[in-house]
């Protein structure tokens, strides 16, 4: 194993791995390869994009000393300080908790990290997936060579629940999954399985699916017209739905204008995964995570009670199966009207009890090391939770400290007393993970500080504006699918023509809340 860097870029080579696929340059001898690696990389070869980690601030080097065992201390020790329980209900946001599962729904589109060992040099694990907005852990590689993710030559396998308890119909809302006799049994047939992880990400991704195969009804039946158009509707949302909830006012200004500052493509390798996004930013989303969900008309608080954080993961066995059944339980289908606001699509307001995401601060509630099945159980226990996990890979791959990306970017930096760490290696080095929570903490309107805010930005836009089907390429693009076209709300452009967002989506995919009309909950 081996790690390079090469103008601010840092990733890992495996040998005998199939990412080392991903990794050969079009002039690379394939014999380097394993003989059964070598078929899969030739289709691989030719149109895809290559994968590479680097840096948004290339210039900027970690002030901490490598491979210290005393900085390592620290780290475990703030992350002990924020691993605890907070309280739902004291710590609410504005947003609401649907966008905490788009983002990481995004986090997976654009990023492949299946690490175990946060130190280990495998810390930036890449894997083969383009960086791009372009769909891939949806479509996979397409109907042709991934026949089993598609019912024919345009559609996707969408799975049928079965009968609960408390609701005796069945719904086309659920993943594909295997079936008896599989040694896969119960397990979602999508390209990442990490969109299976938990309930809430794999209810997303389902709805994606819905979403396009009504996208191809509209369309005329024509798969490449039909991904183009959700791609693009899906990096609408992104920029006029689910960044204005997040982003500060310096921050959408990046999106507003489409033109990053610092996210330059990689000459050799084109588009890159920056560091500093995947590493810390984008990691904000663990602590809007809640510990419990009005989930639809039956698990709620009226009802059986509300769905656990704990439950939403042991359900799929962090996508392994569903606890022994082959499809979802209907008593299970998500009511989107308990996480979205879909008055803007025609749906009335109502007393459903709703979810609110949790503050993104570090108020840490999200343990879900401690659920059976986890599947990063490390050598030292004490770095197996969320917080550990993330300040260690950021220790690991030498990112810059909070400080230092707010000098470079031209921002007043937090002062000590507002960061409150007071251990001597750590202090005026604010891991940038932490930083970005302690941003958000102490900004009035709940929004990203200027830090997180910048790095999310200009890398999300970024990649959309890399992307071959980049809607800010096309200056008259506007959306096609939708009960809503027109709205008043935060726009890219100000055309309220062009607005887009998840109820959006939700609502013409017809996943809203099937449960509650089958149980008569008006």
């Amino acid at each position: 194993m081996s790690r390079h860097s090469d103008r601010g870029a840092y990733f890992i080579c495996r040998e005998g791995s199939l990412r080392d696929a991903a990794y050969l340059s079009d002039d690379e001898p394939i014999e380097s390869l394993t003989d059964s690696l070598k078929e899969e990389f030739r289709e691989r070869r030719h149109g895809e994009p290559k994968f590479k980690f680097g840096r948004l601030f290339p210039d900027l080097v970690s002030e901490l000393p490598a491979d210290d065992p005393n900085v390592v201390n620290e780290l475990v020790q703030l992350a002990t300080e924020i691993s605890h329980k907070a309280d739902d209900k004291q710590n609410d946001s504005t947003i609401p908790s649907g966008y905490t599962y788009l983002g990481q729904f995004i986090a997976h589109e654009i990023t492949f990290d299946k690490t175990e060992e946060p130190l280990g040099s495998s810390a930036a694990d890449k894997g083969y997936r383009s960086p791009q907005i372009d769909l891939d852990s949806l479509y996979g590689f397409g109907p042709e060579k991934q026949k089993y993710l598609y019912q024919d030559s345009a559609r996707f396998k969408v799975g049928e629940t079965i009968a609960g308890r408390n609701v005796r119909r069945t719904f086309f809302n659920d993943l594909p999954r295997s079936g008896y006799g599989s040694e896969r049994f119960g397990q979602a047939l999508i390209p990442d399985p990490r969109n299976d992880e938990n309930l809430a990400i794999a209810q997303t991704h389902l709805a994606f699916l819905r979403f396009h195969n009504k996208v191809v009804d509209e369309c005329g039946g024509v798969f490449e017209t039909a991904r183009k158009d959700v791609i693009q509707h899906f990096q609408a949302i992104i920029l006029r739905d689910f960044l204005p909830k997040l982003l500060d006012e310096k921050g959408l200004e990046c999106v507003r204008s489409g033109e990053p500052r610092y996210f330059n493509p990689d000459s050799e390798f084109g588009t890159c995964m920056p560091l500093e996004f995947s590493v810390a930013a984008f990691r904000i989303g663990h602590s809007m995570v809640r510990n419990q969900y009005e989930w639809n008309f039956v698990q709620n608080s009226n009802m059986t009670g509300p769905a656990s954080i704990a439950n939403l993961f042991r359900f799929t066995a962090f996508s392994g199966n569903l606890n022994g059944k082959p499809r979802l339980e209907s008593d299970w289908v998500i009511d989107w009207r308990r996480f979205f606001d879909l008055t803007s699509v025609g749906y009335p307001k109502d007393n459903r009890l709703f979810n609110h995401a949790r503050k993104v601060d570090t108020n840490f509630s999200l343990q879900i090391e401690k659920i059976h099945g986890y599947p990063h159980l490390t050598k030292n226990p004490e770095h197996q939770s969320i917080p550990a996990r993330n300040l260690l890979r950021g220790y690991a791959v030498g990112l810059p400290s909070g400080e230092q990306v707010a000098d470079m970017i031209g921002v007043e930096r937090l002062g000590g007393d507002k960061i409150g760490i007071e251990t001597p290696l750590l202090r005026g080095k604010t891991p940038l993970w932490y930083y970005c929570l302690k941003e958000a903490e102490h900004n009035e309107d709940g929004k990203l500080g200027p830090v997180a805010s910048c790095i999310i930005a200009e890398t999300l836009v970024g990649l959309i504006k890399e992307s071959p089907n980049s809607i800010l390429k096309e200056k008259d693009w506007k959306p096609k699918y939708g009960r809503r076209l027109t709205i008043e709300g935060p726009t890219l452009s100000g055309d309220a023509k062009k607005y887009y967002g998840m109820a959006d989506l939700l609502a013409f995919a017809d996943v809203v809340d099937p449960v509650g009309e089958y149980m008569g909950d008006r």
